[in-house]
């Protein structure tokens, strides 16, 4: 788990808490196959294959939120709001990592290669709005930064911000635990130099870390920071969402309808 660069490990530590959520047994499988009785009384029998969304997605809440269109002001408008609160909060400044126009730029969105079933995916999604300070606020004030963190993040309908450290899911996994005790709450008492969490809903997360990599009783975190001029304490921000592709909608919608209130099968590709 040392990848200690404050947007790297709030990345990687977000797609292990969305594994851990959704995750399937993979493989290179058929697709499966569900047999039903509509509601005019006949058979319905439906491939996984053609499943619009993805295995490992409850498209259901992908159709109630935005789609891509409509992400990019609802993602640059939450991120600014968390841009004010940190800087009111912490008494930094936060800056883009790349220019604002980049945000969503071409690189910016991608798809899987698949449903996760062998037929294609009509979700995209999108990873951007990465801001970051050159500073970070005494640890007395962590707590109170990541309440108004998650002010605006619940605001939105994305929850609170839940730290890593302290997310049940992610606490049952013993080795898990051990793992990220080990390096990155290493100081006495068990205190954390690196504080990282994630508000989650609907497919859109905003990532948020604090960290102060003198805090890291192994050295291991200056090092980093020396070697590949990081800040040596930084506030971090990025946001995330998969969502339904731009003009795919309608398909999407009509698409869906016969998997509607099904049991989704476990991944059936490695997609």
């Amino acid at each position: 788990m040392r990848m200690r660069h404050p947007l790297l490990v709030a990345a990687a530590l977000t797609a292990s808490a969305l594994a851990l959520a959704g995750c399937g047994v993979l493989g290179n499988q058929p697709s499966p196959v569900s047999t039903y009785v509509g509601a005019d009384g006949e058979q319905v029998t439906v491939d996984w294959a053609d499943y619009p969304g993805e295995a490992g997605q409850d498209s259901e809440a992908l159709r109630a939120g935005p789609d891509q269109d409509e992400i990019v002001p609802l993602a640059t408008d939450l991120v600014n709001r968390v841009r004010v609160a940190v800087e009111l909060e912490a008494d930094t400044r936060l800056i883009p990592t790349r220019d604002e126009s980049e945000w969503f730029g071409e690189e910016s969105w991608f798809s899987a290669s698949g449903n996760g079933y062998g037929g294609e995916t009509m979700l995209v999604t999108v990873n951007c709005c990465e801001l970051q300070s050159g500073s970070a606020p005494s640890t007395d004030r962590w707590r109170g930064l990541v309440d108004a963190v998650s002010a605006v993040t619940e605001e939105y309908g994305l929850g609170p911000v839940v730290l890593q450290h302290e997310a049940p899911e992610l606490l049952a996994d013993d080795r898990w635990r051990d793992e990220y005790a080990r390096d990155y709450c290493n100081g006495a008492g068990g205190r954390c130099w690196l504080w990282s969490g994630t508000a989650y809903a609907n497919g859109q997360w905003l990532s948020f870390s604090i960290q102060d990599a003198r805090l890291d009783t192994t050295g291991a975190a200056m090092e980093d920071a020396e070697e590949f001029d990081w800040p040596v304490a930084s506030v971090s921000v990025s946001f995330g969402a998969t969502t339904i592709a731009s003009g795919r909608r309608d398909d999407f919608e009509r698409t869906l309808a016969p998997f509607e209130g099904l049991d989704k099968p476990d991944a059936t590709t490695s997609d």
